[in-house]
């Protein structure tokens, strides 16, 4: 934080405000996917809720795609109203 910055406001360069994403890794929604389901599992999740989010996020991953859509960084508002 700099001299002039007020407590709780972040730099213009500061990664965390989505402003200056160039330098961070593209994360492929399928990974974020496959991560999001072995969450669940490790939590103990029913099957039935890892099955539906898998079938769901499987779904919105093949949209995603044909909208040429491969990273989560891609992805906006516009993509999941849709």
């Amino acid at each position: 934080m700099s001299s002039r910055q007020k407590p709780g406001q972040s730099s213009s360069s500061s990664p965390r405000n989505g402003k200056n994403n160039a330098h961070r890794a593209k994360r492929p929604v399928r990974s974020c996917i496959d991560e999001y389901i072995l969450d669940h599992k490790s939590q103990n999740h029913s099957p039935k809720t890892i099955e539906w989010h898998t079938l769901s996020l499987g779904k919105l991953a093949a949209f995603l795609e044909k909208q040429e859509i491969t990273c989560v960084e891609q992805i906006e508002r516009m993509h999941l109203l849709s």
